[in-house]
């Protein structure tokens, strides 16, 4: 059951972002492995799963190693978090975990547009010891999955499609990380009018989404029908059928006998294929619950100056003051000597905004 909402003052707290996951089906994605040694240094890891669109299942897991006590007692919250930090859902409960234990499922659901801004996933776990001094503790992560585009252009006629009613067009990998794409074109009349289809078949050997992208163009290069359609391969579905045009019987028949018939579909078809960076990027530690709370803030996260950083930052900020000190009782004669000095500084400072985060 949920519990009260955890602070991240006197706790651990990580923020887990995976870049991409708006392609990822998987049947559980781990994050980097994390010690805690606020918590008699046990070694921990964070898993996600989607097996189902929408529904994102999250669960913290102990490592399974020789060191560490047999059983820990620890409350823990969950957070699914908006591109401006905010909380969108969380959980927090209480359990004991043994060597290699996992917490329950803990279901969420979630939307692209909110929960997966430009294809991210935040997630943020704050744990912490059911009795006992705890250091507050912030860690970042970051899993990166890789994205495969695949762009091609198919040209056909609507006589051809109008003789076969069936047309194929087959793209096999050329690479180790693609996936065999073969398309169908086909025609169904019905008493007005007649319906062109196209049919996906991905030949997927994993669980994965892929989004298609189709353009449908005349030989004028005249938009006819553009789209955007994402398949997600479970074992009920093997193929994805779309419409992608429905002309006039009397307007399709006057098209098809023209010597001028031929049509271009664009397409490009994405799709995950494995997680290419994994790395804990940055951990730090504070008394100070409202400089770790804007350390675990991601959009802060990912911009903000490490410690080391602010801590030079403070000193040329500090030097700043004493150059201007320094220009105003300067002498006329040493005035060239002095600009170019304070110039130095300033140009700088202003670039210190810029510093990369550890």
């Amino acid at each position: 059951m949920a519990s009260r909402r955890l602070s991240q003052k006197n706790a651990f707290c990580i923020t887990w972002i995976l870049e991409n996951y708006d392609y990822w089906v998987s049947g559980g994605t781990p994050s980097p492995e994390f010690i805690v040694d606020s918590m008699e240094k046990t070694k921990w890891r964070l898993r996600v799963y989607s097996f189902r669109i929408g529904i994102l299942d999250c669960r913290l897991c102990r490592v399974k190693e020789i060191e560490g006590p047999p059983d820990i007692e620890v409350e823990f919250q969950f957070e699914v978090l908006a591109v401006d930090g905010s909380t969108l859902t969380s959980h927090a409960e209480k359990r004991s975990f043994k060597k290699g234990d996992f917490s329950y499922e803990q279901m969420f659901s979630i939307h692209n547009s909110t929960s997966l801004p430009d294809g991210k996933l935040t997630v943020r776990c704050t744990m912490r010891k059911s009795n006992g001094y705890m250091e507050t503790t912030a860690c970042l992560a970051r899993t990166i999955i890789g994205v495969k585009r695949k762009s091609f252009d198919w040209k056909f006629s609507y006589s051809n499609l109008l003789k076969a009613e069936k047309l194929t067009h087959r793209r096999e990998p050329a690479s180790e990380d693609e996936i065999d794409i073969t398309l169908h074109l086909s025609l169904r009349r019905e008493e007005s009018c007649v319906n062109m289809s196209i049919t996906l078949v991905p030949d997927f050997k994993i669980p994965m989404l892929i989004t298609f992208k189709y353009a449908l163009s005349d030989a004028s290069g005249k938009s006819l029908k553009c789209g955007e359609e994402k398949c997600y391969s479970f074992a009920v579905y093997k193929e994805w059928i779309f419409q992608l045009l429905s002309v006039e019987k009397v307007q399709f028949e006057k098209i098809s006998s023209s010597p001028n018939d031929h049509l271009t579909l664009q397409c490009e078809c994405a799709y995950a294929t494995k997680i290419i960076y994994q790395k804990i990027e940055n951990i730090g530690h504070s008394q100070d619950s409202h400089r770790v709370e804007e350390h675990l803030h991601p959009s802060v996260t990912e911009n903000a100056l490490s410690e080391p950083f602010n801590t030079l930052k403070g000193h040329l900020s500090s030097l700043h003051t004493n150059v201007l000190i320094v220009l105003s009782s300067s002498a006329m004669n040493n005035e060239v000597a002095t600009w170019g000095v304070f110039f130095i500084l300033h140009l700088r400072l202003a670039n210190t905004d810029n510093l990369p985060s550890l």
